[in-house]
């Protein structure tokens, strides 16, 4: 399933993926990022953007 929903996300097909697994529901979560990830459609971690004036906000 990852290569078609890879293929059609690569393409511009689509906002939205679901990935179904056996496993435990946060193994679900760690594949969809890392085929998001591979696509180059999700960067990793977070990105903080701070106030340019005082560098806090």
């Amino acid at each position: 399933s990852s290569i078609g929903i890879g293929s059609l996300l690569a393409d511009g097909i689509g906002d939205t993926i679901r990935v179904s697994l056996t496993g435990h529901p946060s193994e679900e979560i760690r594949v969809g990022f890392q085929i998001l990830k591979s696509l180059g459609l999700k960067s990793g971690g977070i990105e903080l953007i701070s106030c340019p004036t005082c560098g806090r906000c």
